[in-house]
């Protein structure tokens, strides 16, 4: 072919991108000018056609800003007219003007943080130019307020002909509609090669539990078989008005056809769900809505308290990421039910490809990630088919596979993840508790994911956690009260919010638990002071039963044999008593309808210390001040708390605080806390011995300090 020809076919080419960036779903097509020319910054990428960093200098070094009309301007640039394709995959982008400060933040995308080596991928091969794209700022920071969209570059696995080789490169994606086959695939392979930790549990409901699933091919609600293999379904009601199992449509549902794609009373998503059972060859189908009879409030407790079973025993559960109601299509189900573009480009003998957005920028901001029933729907499946309008995911307890990039492996070696790389850690919503991890940290990576949740109704707060509850019971020698585990009581009820918003209290749990919160933005949890190890027992605790009986709460004493020992000489006696007296029952007490179960009484060390006004200059954040807690006006410091302004001001002077336990710092390091006493801050009833919690003091108070305040041992009531 003739230069002439060659660039003729680029001109076309990069006609063909332009009409695309205008809107056209139309994918040019993979050509190189013959006289393009890389531009001085992103020949940098290009150096010995290694994008792949090859160690950690070469990413500190490669990360960098640019500005957008930076990268508009070099129209002769291949990468650069790459770049911005991908980046105009947002709509909003191509509205943007120099006017408001734009800059692209980029920087190498290395998976593990130690090499493609470690994968089986050789460093010459092109991983992922990740960027960013930040709105309303002329700095990079950490902390991302600013608007931010995730795109990336990567080279394309679809002229490598080994499978092997094609690992962690680029996968050509359905635009309409996603492969089931590659569906299937990530099935069969999790199935066949990850083990115990992906194997939905045993079927194992308790006599005469009733469950019911929609057979996909009849369209109608039945008793299924003994042991049936199903598909379940994760998804957000919203505020839809849609056909659920009552009584008035009882008999209807239960009927051939019942659920047919004829009736405008079905949601779209779960029309959707019965279609991809069907395409992937699964007979039954569990829907929330229409297999618990939402009149029968016998029955709706009972299917409740078996989440835990019902989403652990399916083969996989299907997620709806992609709206925000029960109309919403489950994004690549049905085609043209998503609109997916991908550039591509031969630059200097590399064929790239633009990636879609990962998993993190897919399912961080939908809908589905902030509600609070399907943050146990997720953390109780063993695998998860998630559909998003970017592209679908697979999540298991070994992987999670991406639609656009080629992530299995071949052999029974482990598959790649690469969700780390997006800072997974960091997104408690999403985060799942692994096997490896102890009983506490589990507990405490699920109490932490779900506080950030939403509830349409607040008194839902314990029912839509029960599931989660039940799988962890196993790994506590007792139960939960109230959400905290009783075995290690001492340390659960440490837990923190950041922030303290006394209009996030919800009503009908107690204030000792995190159950009685609201999370809310700028508050997030902190599940407990320090570790297992590190807290030692002062306080015997006793939980109330319904007719007003104590009963102690046996938590262990979990301490390491070195903190009990650092200590021992500690003049614990000078606040605390040698004979701790019994606790009451509470059949005196008037509750003023509030049920007894509410209540937790114990013996402790109160103090009534001075808490300033004005806050630490400087740290006062949301409405909250960070305030100085001392012996008295003119005392020592004590410690520090968050306070809300308003809140703080309408109170006197001096406050009540109270010990829940001994921390001890075993093991002395940088980042450990000091040795003392976790203290509380309680607000007591008018003409009552009932008490609330308020706040907890931010870092353990020493001892010595404590005993300045002359405390006194009292019998507490906390509700």
């Amino acid at each position: 072919m003739s230069y002439e020809a060659q660039d003729l076919l680029w001109v076309l080419s990069k006609a063909g991108l332009v009409s695309s960036l205008n809107g056209v779903k139309t994918a040019p097509e993979v050509m190189e000018s013959p006289q393009a020319q890389l531009c001085d910054f992103c020949s940098r990428w290009f150096s010995h056609r290694k994008l792949f960093p090859l160690s950690i200098d070469d990413i500190r070094y490669q990360q960098t800003l640019r500005r957008l009309e930076e990268i508009r301007d070099e129209t002769q640039c291949p990468l650069c007219t790459l770049i911005l394709s991908s980046l105009s995959t947002d709509p909003q982008v191509l509205e943007l003007t120099c006017e408001v400060p734009t800059y692209v933040h980029f920087e190498p995308y290395i998976y593990g943080t130690i090499g493609a080596e470690a994968f089986g991928a050789e460093k010459t091969t092109i991983a992922r130019i990740w960027f960013a794209l930040i709105v309303g700022r002329n700095d990079w920071s950490h902390d991302r307020d600013g608007t931010i969209y995730g795109h990336g570059v990567q080279v394309s696995g679809e002229r490598v002909e080994s499978k092997d080789k094609q690992l962690l490169l680029g996968r050509k994606i359905g635009s309409t509609c996603v492969d089931q086959a590659l569906l299937l695939s990530w099935l069969s392979l999790c199935t066949n090669q990850h083990g115990h930790d992906c194997t939905p549990a045993p079927f194992g409901f308790d006599p005469g539990f009733a469950l019911r699933l929609i057979d996909v091919k009849r369209r109608c609600v039945v008793d299924p078989p003994p042991h049936p293999r199903y598909v379940a379904l994760s998804y957000v009601w919203g505020n839809s008005v849609q056909v659920t199992l009552e009584e008035k449509h009882y008999l209807r549902l239960r009927k051939e056809g019942g659920l047919s794609d004829d009736y405008a009373d079905i949601g779209t998503t779960i029309k959707d769900a019965m279609y991809l059972c069907e395409q992937l060859g699964e007979h039954y189908l569990w829907v929330d809505g229409l297999c618990i009879k939402q009149d029968d409030e016998e029955d709706r407790a009972r299917q409740i308290c078996s989440m835990n079973q019902i989403y652990s025993c399916a083969a996989f559960t299907i997620v709806a990421a992609g709206g925000d109601n029960a109309y919403a299509p489950l994004p690549g189900v049905r085609e043209n039910s998503r609109s997916v573009i991908q550039h591509e480009a031969e630059i200097q003998g590399l064929h790239l490809m633009t990636t879609q957005r990962p998993f993190l920028a897919s399912v961080s901001k939908s809908k589905w990630s902030s509600r609070g029933w399907t943050f146990q729907e997720k953390i109780l499946s063993k695998r998860l088919l998630i559909f998003t309008p970017y592209q679908t995911f697979f999540q298991c307890g070994q992987a999670i596979f991406y639609e656009d990039t080629v992530l299995e492996r071949s052999s029974h070696s482990p598959d790649v993840d690469i969700s780390q790389e997006e800072r997974m850690d960091l997104r408690r919503h999403l985060s799942k508790p692994t096997a490896d991890m102890c009983p506490l940290r589990k507990y405490g990576t699920c109490i932490q994911g779900y506080a950030c949740r939403d509830l349409t109704k607040q008194y839902d707060g314990l029912n839509a956690f029960q599931g989660v509850l039940n799988i962890l019971r196993p790994e506590f020698s007792d139960g939960f009260h109230w959400g905290l585990p009783e075995s290690m009581f001492d340390i659960a009820i440490t837990w923190l919010f950041g922030n303290h918003y006394p209009e996030r209290r919800r009503q009908g749990f107690p204030s000792w638990s995190w159950l009685g919160w609201r999370e809310g933005p700028n508050n997030s949890l902190s599940s407990h002071t320090g570790d297992t190890r590190s807290i030692i027992r002062e306080i015997q605790w006793y939980k109330i039963n319904k007719d007003g009986e104590a009963i102690h709460i046996k938590a262990q004493d979990t301490a390491n044999e070195e903190a009990t020992s650092h200590d021992a000489s500690v003049s614990a006696f000078k606040w605390k008593p040698d004979h701790v007296p019994p606790v009451s029952s509470l059949h005196s007490l008037d509750p003023r309808g509030v049920p007894f179960t509410h209540f937790i009484r114990f013996w402790s060390s109160v103090a009534r210390l001075h808490v300033d006004r004005e806050g630490v200059r400087g740290e006062s954040r949301w409405g909250n001040d960070r305030l100085v807690i001392r012996t008295s006006t003119s005392g020592p410091s004590v410690g520090l708390i968050y306070l809300h302004s308003k809140w703080r001001q309408a109170r006197p002077d001096n406050l009540d605080f109270v010990v829940l336990c001994r921390y001890s710092s075993y093991k002395p390091g940088k980042y450990n806390l000091k040795s003392g006493l976790v203290v509380l801050l309680v607000e007591l009833e008018a003409h009552s011995s009932v008490a609330h919690r308020v706040q907890r003091v931010l870092e353990p108070v020493d001892e010595a300090v404590w005993i300045l305040a002359k405390p006194r041992w009292k019998l507490i009531t906390l509700a």
